[in-house]
């Protein structure tokens, strides 16, 4: 049969049987444990205060390793452990204690530190300062800060480490052009030359000095020109500095668009715009204007040509200051009948007296013109014409 020890009993308060073979089990007392506790099974003999009970018995027991755990503090170490031993640091320990009976127990201990000790990184801008622990830094440093425990738990350690950025410096030297702004680093814009303290970050410095090198550059043009239509101006400014490149807008009736000195043939008022760049890249620009003058579009047609190869008057034709193109030219006998028709004579000589590649007698004939002028009108003239060889 199987008897249960409690912590009230003993082992001489066993009466046993000198022939029975008993199971014990141990349920509560500590100093029972330690006496009876193996990691397979041991053979306990008992011994009776009772000499009349002389008994042996039997018992097979099992049983696993006690298992421990503890948290300390960092300030706790050395730590002595449960077989006397001391260590400074955290892990898992095994241990095999005998009892008084010569029995051996298996104690397990996991023994871990509380995390107390933090970290705090600091990175300031150069000039700048920070107040910790009760004290102003204002340059590069480590410490450590000891915070005790208000509630008696473990206190806290403090790693501070403050490092203040380098001030990084550079330098620009740059012209600020007449009638224009200068960006900074920082985007502000200055129209006024001198030095100029950026910064784009905490720590980056950009010192800028503006000079006005172009301030004494001019180009010299006149204002305005008066001129009759299509009548050929010369445009020809004056500079003080050598010019890089030259640029004329618009470029309607110019001759040259990227020369320094140009002619205009205009055929109605205009205002032109040179511009240059000197060495430094500033702009400079002066613009004219050319009024044309209004005139009457008048034309000369005459009444009478020769076309007998002596090489004068050979041809009819209408002449004039303001002809931009003969739009129709019609030759007609006086019965009505069509000798001639050409349009846009512009770039020929005009009538030779012919009609269908023969050659007409002397006669009076009739002219029916259509002509457009360089103001865009377009008039009609019609007459008589005698030819004479």
């Amino acid at each position: 049969s199987g008897l249960l020890l409690s912590t009230a009993q003993t082992i001489a308060d066993i009466a046993i049987d000198k022939s029975e073979t008993q199971s014990i089990q141990i349920t509560s007392s500590p100093a029972v444990l330690a006496a009876f506790i193996d990691n397979t099974s041991s053979i306990i003999e008992l011994a009776e205060n009772n000499n009349e009970y002389n008994k042996e018995v039997t018992q097979a027991i099992t049983n696993p390793p006690t298992l421990l755990t503890d948290q300390i503090c960092p300030k706790n170490f050395p730590y002595t452990l449960p077989d006397g031993t001391i260590t400074i640091t955290e892990g898992d320990f095994t241990f095999t204690l005998t009892a008084y009976n010569g029995c051996d127990s298996i104690i397990k201990l996991s023994l871990t530190v509380l995390n107390t000790e933090y970290s705090l990184d600091y990175e300031l801008c150069p000039m700048d300062s920070i107040f910790l622990e009760g004290e102003y830094h204002f340059r590069d440093t480590s410490f450590v800060a000891t915070h005790p425990s208000s509630t008696g738990e473990c206190d806290s350690l403090i790693s501070y480490n403050i490092v203040f950025m380098p001030l990084q410096i550079d330098s620009i030297l740059a012209n600020l052009c007449p009638n224009e702004s200068h960006p900074l680093p920082d985007g502000i814009l200055v129209t006024e030359p001198g030095v100029y303290n950026s910064y784009t970050t905490c720590n980056q410095l950009t010192i800028t000095t503006l000079t006005t090198n172009s301030s004494n550059h001019v180009v010299t043009l006149t204002d305005s020109i008066f001129t009759n239509i299509g009548a050929a101006i010369t445009l020809n400014p004056q500079l003080n500095f050598m010019g890089n490149t030259y640029i004329w807008t618009p470029e309607l009736y110019l001759d040259c668009t990227d020369c320094l000195s140009t002619i205009s043939t205009p055929q109605e008022s205009i205002v032109y715009t040179f511009s240059t760049s000197d060495e430094y890249g500033c702009v400079l620009e002066k613009s004219i204007s050319l009024k044309v003058m209004a005139i009457e579009n008048e034309v000369f047609i005459p009444n009478t040509f020769s076309p007998n190869g002596d090489g004068q008057n050979e041809y009819f034709m209408v002449y004039g200051k303001t002809i931009k193109n003969i739009k129709l030219m019609r030759i007609y006998d006086r019965w009505g009948s069509l000798l001639f028709a050409q349009a846009n004579l512009r770039n020929t000589k005009g009538w030779n007296g012919a009609s269908h590649q023969k050659q007409l007698m002397n006669g009076v004939y009739v002219y029916q013109l259509q002509i457009e002028f360089n103001d865009g009108e377009i008039k009609t003239y019609s007459g008589d014409l005698t030819l004479k060889r």
